[in-house]
């Protein structure tokens, strides 16, 4: 509903959903294997024989209350520096993209957060 009223009142075209690429690309899990913190969560990058992983957790207090605090995204390599997630039984594809911070920390970008990798 979004595309057609942006397109009809301000002549802009919505890009199409993501989707995993037909040949998945050479994705070197163990450079970006490890721990993401962030504030009250993590994700952690895991290799299953050569697959990549991405399982997420709460932590903190927030882990408490919820009914769920861990779990493992599906997930697909899309480029050197780019993966694609989605939670178990969803359609939309969501971008992983790992980065090299400021100051020189690797780090992943979820949503808009910027997780640092522990070391």
């Amino acid at each position: 509903m979004y595309s057609e009223i942006f397109a009809e009142l301000a002549g802009v075209t919505m890009p199409p959903p993501l989707q995993p690429p037909q040949e998945p690309p050479n994705f070197d899990t163990g450079r970006h294997a490890g721990t993401y913190l962030g504030h009250e969560h993590e994700h952690e990058v895991l290799d299953h024989d050569g697959v990549p992983g991405l399982r997420w957790a709460v932590t903190g207090s927030p882990a408490e209350v919820m009914p769920t605090a861990e779990g493992e995204y599906e997930t697909i390599a899309a480029g050197k520096d780019l993966l694609l997630y989605r939670e178990p039984g969803q359609h939309r594809w969501r971008p992983a993209t790992f980065v090299q911070l400021p100051d020189g920390r690797p780090g992943l970008y979820i949503g808009l957060r910027a997780d640092t990798r522990a070391i």
